[in-house]
């Protein structure tokens, strides 16, 4: 019987390892993919970057959070320094890089790790604009709106459909449009914006458009007491209360959702003409 009982003891202690091998990766089994893999940033003001996650365990996981490769005095900053992610589901992050204020201008790689995947973005040091945005004036902008679980549901930025690896949600039209979006800036919905915001710069009016409020609230506040600039990528987790989901709107699509934005300005378009809030009377 002794042998009988080697083998069977050598087989259970086996059993672990080989059972690891088929269900335990080296690595950590989830894909981490960037919406857009390269953001402009000055030295001092930060930038942010925005992944889709999607688990490729059955199990759920909990893993770190965390950036390799950040240069000296630049600053890593995830909205958590963990993400816990069910098993086979996915989510977005969302996490904060902010160059030093002696950075060397040009291309820096940095690396951005969930547990031991890694991801890797570029924060292109330069001179950003120097108008913030403001209630009042114009705005252009790229976007990519996505949902809780980092699927896109739509976006205007060509970068974003050239990405691999991204889930695209139903609601999604394939939209061939990468115009820049025409923003009036602390518009009332429903309410056309006044001249010369109405009519220039397109065939039809309006030609700047008021957006959601949890949207507009990101365009006037970059964090430092001011509005966002021209050439600034940063984002935006909105609450389903300051998007669509109020009385009279229950048939829209996006209706008592949550709503995700990564926003990146192209241009502050003052028209010469500023107006308190909400919007100017005349």
């Amino acid at each position: 019987m002794r042998p009988l009982r080697v083998a069977t003891l050598a087989l259970l202690l086996a059993a672990p390892a080989v059972l690891a091998g088929c269900f335990g990766p080296k690595s950590s089994p989830v894909d981490v993919v960037p919406y857009l893999p390269l953001n402009d940033a000055q030295p001092g003001r930060g930038t942010e970057f925005a992944f889709y996650l999607h688990s490729t365990s059955a199990f759920k996981q909990t893993l770190p959070v965390h950036a390799d490769g950040l240069p000296a005095g630049w600053t890593f900053e995830p909205e958590n320094q963990s993400v816990d992610i069910p098993g086979s589901r996915s989510q977005a992050l969302i996490v904060r890089v902010t160059p030093s204020l002696d950075a060397t201008y040009g291309p820096h790689a940095v690396d951005v790790l969930v547990g031991d995947t890694r991801a890797t973005v570029t924060v292109n040091v330069k001179d950003l604009g120097r108008e913030p945005l403001r209630a009042g004036v114009g705005t252009q902008v790229y976007y990519v709106l996505f949902a809780d679980n980092g699927s896109v549901i739509e976006t205007n930025e060509p970068t974003v459909r050239a990405q691999a690896g991204l889930a695209y949600s139903r609601l999604d039209n394939g939209t061939e449009d990468f115009t820049p979006l025409k923003v009036y800036v602390g518009g009332k919905r429903g309410t056309p914006p006044p001249e010369p915001y109405n009519s220039t710069g397109c065939e039809v009016a309006p030609c700047y458009h008021p957006v959601i409020d949890g949207f507009d609230a990101r365009l006037r506040d970059a964090g430092d007491g001011g509005g966002m600039v021209a050439g600034e990528t940063l984002a935006v987790r909105v609450p389903a209360a300051r998007a669509y989901t109020y009385p009279g709107n229950e048939a829209h699509p996006l209706y008592g959702q949550n709503l995700n934005f990564l926003i990146r300005v192209v241009s502050v378009d003052n028209l010469g003409k500023s107006c308190p809030l909400p919007v100017c009377t005349s």
